[in-house]
């Protein structure tokens, strides 16, 4: 499902090359796109479910506060991935007083 996902956001990013840009194109991907990434959570979902049936209720806890800490970790993991990004771009950027001169 994540290649489907990655080449489904090639396919957009492609369509936003193209001039004109289709709206209707880009629309139907991001739609297509969240319905492969609305399967996936119906499916992690599911297994956490199964997953709930067979523990005994302290094992249950300690299997979603391992679950919530990881995905906490990932999350900050990505923010910093995305910060960083953002510095690395903004450090290119000209500035508006360099083009008056």
């Amino acid at each position: 499902m994540r290649e489907k996902i990655a080449q489904l956001e090639d396919q957009m990013f492609e369509a936003l090359r193209t001039a004109p840009v289709s709206e209707t194109m880009i629309d139907s991907l991001l739609w297509e796109i969240s319905n492969v990434q609305y399967e996936m959570s119906k499916v992690a979902t599911r297994k956490l479910l199964e997953a709930k049936k067979v523990l005994p209720r302290e094992q249950q806890e300690v299997f979603f506060r391992a679950m919530l800490s990881a995905r906490r970790e990932h999350m900050g993991t990505m923010r910093q991935h995305r910060d960083g990004a953002h510095r690395e771009r903004r450090g290119r950027r000209v500035s508006p007083d360099s083009l008056s001169h």
